[in-house]
């Protein structure tokens, strides 16, 4: 967990949660990494009105979704995903150890516990080092 706030939400976040604008939510940037490789610089929503407790020592241990379920009670019913190319600019570079201007895939997320949304994520995935395969049946 790099940081870990409360904000009050802008438009774009507001409409991609689907809240009114300045509703409060937690924001929560993270390193993801792969054997001890940075992999992933995401950036995370969720409403502080249904995670009230949400800590960044927990998310240090525990991953988020298993949190929702147990201390919450919240089980994810689907989320939605899209990547696009993307160039990473000089914060995404030096969080995930490449050059700036480096090809990266964005994908954005959102995420629902029945037709509510509970999360809303954009995530910096190295372009060099992340393979993203999506089965369809």
């Amino acid at each position: 967990v790099v940081s870990f706030e409360k904000v009050f939400c802008d438009n774009k976040v507001a409409k991609a949660m689907e809240l009114p604008v300045e509703e409060e939510v937690f924001k929560i940037v993270r390193l993801r990494l792969a054997d001890q490789e940075p992999m992933l610089f995401e950036t995370s929503y969720v409403p502080v009105k249904d995670f009230k407790n949400l800590s960044s020592q927990e998310l240090q241990h525990t991953p988020m979704y298993e949190i929702f379920r147990s201390q919450y009670n919240v089980k994810i019913s689907s989320a939605l995903e899209s990547f696009m190319a993307v160039s990473a600019n000089k914060v995404e570079a030096e969080m995930l150890n490449i050059i700036e201007g480096a090809p990266c895939l964005m994908l954005k997320r959102v995420t629902y516990a029945q037709n509510k949304v509970i999360e809303y994520t954009i995530s910096i995935a190295r372009g060099d080092k992340f393979t993203y395969t999506v089965e369809l049946k």
